[in-house]
């Protein structure tokens, strides 16, 4: 699988690079810091918490004024606490993406972040109700496409601050377990109204 992962990658950065020979190139990061905190049952000491931290690097290759083709790379730590259950997560994924910006005013786009990724990661969870406890461990792939909306607001010519709000995505895995080796398969589609990132970018004008 993790063949598949470097082949894929490869042909994308391949593509792009041929593809930069006529545009101008964007180098960007952004990075997201997302909190989720509920009740999950009548009892105020059983509380569920999602932190999750998101970093995404990327190059592009900018087609015209309005539209842009690059990939990033995205890290993303992941820890979900409950009363009885600590599950840790981190996942790597490769994602090219499209982006077209609709202007607003003079300095100041609205734009649309469509993107498919292929990622991989791994985990533990660790379960203890006073008395039971057991430490379970997994790695798994990841293959998703998804809609990012944003702004882009433009302090000079090269220099822009991204506002990312939502992500629209639908994701599959394959999930392996240590201790039996059995494979979940697992999807879901979601529109994530707590992934708000904050980015800068960077234009190399020809």
């Amino acid at each position: 699988m993790k063949n598949k992962h470097v082949l894929f990658i490869t042909t994308l950065f391949i593509l792009l690079f041929n593809f930069n020979v006529k545009s101008q190139l964007y180098l960007g990061g952004e990075a997201q810091i997302n909190v989720a905190k509920a009740d999950v049952s009548w009892s105020s000491d059983d509380d569920y918490k999602n932190n999750q931290s998101t970093f995404k690097p990327r190059i592009g290759f900018l087609i015209n004024e309005k539209a842009m083709l690059g990939i990033e790379f995205w890290v993303v730590n992941q820890k979900i606490e409950s009363s009885n259950e600590l599950q840790n997560f981190k996942t790597y994924s490769f994602s090219p993406f499209f982006r077209y910006s609709f202007p607003i005013v003079e300095r100041i786009s609205f734009f649309t972040h469509i993107y498919g990724s292929i990622g991989f990661g791994n985990g533990e969870v660790d379960y203890d109700n006073g008395w039971d406890y057991y430490s379970q461990e997994m790695k798994y792939n990841n293959y998703s496409v998804g809609f990012i909306p944003g702004f882009n607001l433009s302090l000079t010519k090269r220099i822009n601050i991204e506002l990312t709000l939502g992500n629209l995505y639908y994701n599959y895995s394959e999930i392996e377990y240590d201790d039996n080796n059995d494979i979940v398969f697992q999807h879901n589609m979601d529109f994530d109204l707590n992934s708000i990132g904050l980015g800068v970018s960077y234009i190399f004008k020809k």
